[in-house]
């Protein structure tokens, strides 16, 4: 009932009651505040359920919008742009390397830590982008697409104002933390017209930024892991893996100085119907879908057993095996390994493992432990693609290692490029004074391995001395090879 026509009535019955009028008073009265009271009431309920909707679309730890916030907006997005044409971004970012801070500092500091990011965040894509935390550390954007000039132009400068948000140097109880991020970034209606899609599709290219190290990619489909295609060579990987389909090919390596052979690398090789699948190809693959230990394996097994052949005709040539992430990641390795060469009655300075900087800096930690034990058990350690990373080599050389592999990307063209010629004195330089081996990768003319020799390069590999070659191959080119000849 309304407060005022009450009153009204009240009063008009006050006036026919005589001496019961005070009675009517105190009714009046009553009616009044129970009135007023429900009108309090109502303001303070709407007040409260407006907090409420507030706080459930708001992330408690860093004051962005959460992930229900995020998938409202970009459900109104979408169907705002498909009624107005108007296209925008979704971007993905992920912090990386962010479990070395909660491992280290505890998941206490971890949280204090994304609550400082969250700000810096909020504050990186002030008046031109939506950003939430989805969970954990990661965090996504929602950015409209300028109608004029390149449709990209905005997006790519968020993503790149929220990696610089993330970069700056973040003090922590004293201690100044170096972060870092990569970002993906899918286009509406350019890559998806859906809005899970378009996450799902900046997910892929924030991985692809990831795996290549950029820090941030648009997507491209032809780099989508998640395909029908990928998905049946999973399944065909796997077969050619249990029927023993793939095969390594060996490329020789030389002594810089005296031309003769010092060693070789394996390379896994999958022929597939007839057709060569390049390792670029199938090892990515491997290794997303925990199949790449077993890859690993399938290559230890033919070289060790290649190693017994070419050791009873009298050739012992040390082999080098490449390691991913995941085989250093399996803590049995060492144990494996140890056992391959004792069954095979090998020595195990005859097997050699390369691992890349990018492999180390995963996890240091655990990559050091695994690498100590192959070297406490003779096995020889090589890093493989040195300056493609970002770790120094006084870091690299307290992990335990033997032997520093020069990038082919510095050594290829060092003869026409200075820059190169710098960098790989530098590298070699380096390595001289923590007492590491030196190999030059991607040698491809006889200029290159003189300037390299008279640097003080160990040793070289690369077309110029050889492309790889299966084991048969191997045995007809080792018989041909005249040291002399290649010898600077």
């Amino acid at each position: 009932m309304a407060l005022t026509p009450a009153l009204g009535a009240l009063a008009v019955l006050v006036a026919g009651l005589g001496d019961l009028a005070p009675v009517a008073v105190v009714l009046c009265a009553l009616v009044a505040v129970v009135a007023a009271g429900r009108s309090f009431l109502t303001v303070g309920r709407a007040a409260a359920l407006s907090e409420i909707h507030r706080l459930a679309l708001t992330d408690d730890l860093t004051g962005l919008a959460n992930r229900r916030a995020f998938f409202q907006a970009l459900d109104r997005t979408v169907a705002d742009s498909a009624a107005t044409a108007d296209g925008f971004a979704v971007l993905v970012l992920d912090l990386d390397e962010f479990k070395e801070v909660n491992d280290t500092l505890g998941h206490h500091a971890g949280d204090a830590v994304l609550g400082r990011l969250g700000g810096r965040l909020a504050a990186a894509g002030a008046g031109r982008a939506l950003v939430a935390r989805l969970g954990g550390d990661e965090f996504a954007a929602l950015v409209r697409r300028p109608t004029e000039g390149r449709r990209d132009d905005r997006p790519l400068g968020v993503a790149n104002e929220l990696l610089r948000a993330v970069r700056e140097p973040l003090d922590f109880d004293g201690l100044e933390l170096a972060l870092d991020a990569s970002i993906g970034i899918a286009l509406y209606p350019d890559h998806a017209t859906d809005g899970r899609e378009l996450l799902r599709l900046a997910d892929v290219a924030m991985y692809q930024a990831k795996r290549d190290q950029s820090r941030l990619s648009v997507y491209r489909r032809e780099s989508n892991p998640h395909t029908r295609q990928r998905l049946a060579l999973v399944g065909q990987l796997k077969q050619a893996i249990e029927r023993r389909e793939l095969t390594v090919h060996y490329q020789p390596q030389i002594d810089a100085a005296t031309g003769a052979v010092c060693g070789l690398e394996s390379l896994v090789r999958w022929c597939r119907d007839g057709d060569m699948v390049a390792p670029g190809e199938f090892l990515p693959v491997a290794e997303r879908n925990g199949l790449m230990q077993a890859v690993t394996a399938a290559v230890l097994d033919e070289v060790v057993l290649q190693l017994q052949r070419w050791q009873a005709r009298g050739q012992s040539l040390p082999v080098a095996v490449n390691l991913s992430p995941s085989d250093l990641r399996n803590h049995d390795l060492v144990d494996e390994i140890r056992a391959r060469l004792a069954r095979h009655g090998l020595a195990p300075e005859l097997l050699h493992v390369e691992v890349t900087e990018h492999v180390l800096m995963r996890d240091p930690y655990h990559a050091n432990a695994i690498l100590q034990g192959l070297r406490a058990a003779g096995v020889r350690v090589a890093l493989d693609d040195f300056g493609t990373g970002h770790s120094s080599l006084a870091y690299v050389q307290r992990l335990g290692l033997d032997t520093l592999k020069i990038d082919r990307q510095f050594v290829t063209d060092m003869c026409r490029a200075r820059g190169d010629a710098v960098i790989v004195g530098v590298a070699i330089d380096l390595a001289r004074a923590f007492g590491l081996e030196v190999v030059a990768e991607g040698v491809e003319t006889a200029d290159v391995a003189t300037a390299l020799a008279n640097r003080g390069c160990d040793v070289v590999q690369g077309y110029w001395v050889c492309p790889p070659l299966s084991a048969d191959e191997v045995e007809l080119w080792l018989d041909r090879h005249e040291p002399e000849q290649w010898a600077a």
